[in-house]
C-alpha cells in the first residue's frame, strides 16, 4: 500500500531499444496538519487523497498522466471541478486521449467564488461531468508530450467544499527539484513545458541532467 506523501520511482531498461522508460508514482492526504492537502468544509476528513500516476510512453513518444482524487465521504459531497496546472505553452490541443473527457477549459483559470483557490492558475479544467459521474472519486487521465514536474492542483464541490496542495500558495514558486527527489513536500507531479526528448537524450537525462526538469514559465 502506497503512504501518502511517498514517491516512487521505476525506471526499466527496454531491450534491445536501450531506451528507459521511467515511471512516477505518488499521493498526498489531508491530515490535521495540513501540511499535505488543504481541505475546507466536507473534504476536511482523513478521506481526502489525491494520488499521480505518471509513465513514459516510449512507443508514443508521450507521458501518461493519471490522478485520482477521492474526497471524505462522510457528508457524500461530489466533486464538480478539477484543475490541473500546466504550463503556459500546453494548449488543447496538446492533450490527447483524455479521461472522462477532454477538459473544458485550457488556459489562466480564474480564482473567484466559483472555482476558490489561492490563485489564478494557468491550467486545464474538467468540471461538468455527468450526473452519474459526480461522486467521491474522480479519475482524470491522459497523454501528452511534456516531462513532468512538480506542480498545483485544486478541486471544488458541494457545498463550498475546496482541496488544493499545501504548496499552492498566493505568489508561490513550485520546487525546481528534479522529480525523483524525495524531499519534495506538498506537490504533485505535473506537466512541464519541456517536449518528450529523442531516446538518446533521454537516456543523458536519466543518468544525471536534472535542470531540464525545472519549470519553465516563458
Amino acid at each position: 500500500m502506497l503512504r501518502s506523501g511517498t514517491l516512487v520511482v521505476w525506471t526499466v531498461l527496454l531491450v534491445p531499444s536501450l531506451a528507459l522508460a521511467t515511471s512516477f508514482t505518488g499521493a498526498l492526504s489531508w491530515d490535521a496538519d495540513e501540511d499535505e492537502l488543504v481541505a475546507a468544509n466536507n473534504w476536511a476528513g482523513t478521506g481526502t487523497l489525491i494520488t499521480y500516476d505518471v509513465e513514459e510512453m516510449a512507443s508514443s513518444d508521450t507521458w501518461y498522466y493519471r490522478y485520482t482524487l477521492t474526497v471524505d465521504s462522510a457528508q457524500g459531497s461530489g466533486i464538480s471541478n478539477f484543475v490541473l496546472e500546466l504550463s503556459d505553452n500546453v494548449t488543447s490541443g496538446d492533450i490527447l486521449s483524455a479521461r472522462p473527457d477532454d477538459p473544458a477549459e485550457v488556459g489562466t483559470i480564474a480564482s473567484n467564488p466559483g472555482n476558490p483557490m489561492p490563485e489564478a492558475m494557468y491550467g486545464a479544467k474538467w468540471e461538468d461531468f455527468d450526473e452519474d459521474e459526480v461522486s467521491e472519486t474522480l479519475v482524470v487521465e491522459f497523454e501528452l508530450a511534456r516531462m513532468p514536474v512538480w506542480g498545483d492542483f485544486s478541486a471544488k464541490g458541494g457545498p463550498n467544499s475546496t482541496v488544493w496542495n499545501a504548496g499552492f500558495t498566493k505568489l508561490d514558486t513550485d520546487p525546481g527539484n528534479p522529480v525523483d527527489n524525495p524531499g519534495v513536500t506538498g506537490h504533485i507531479v505535473v506537466p512541464d513545458s519541456v517536449y518528450v526528448p529523442e531516446p538518446a537524450t533521454m537516456a543523458f537525462l536519466m543518468l544525471g541532467v536534472p535542470a531540464l526538469f525545472r519549470r519553465r514559465r516563458g
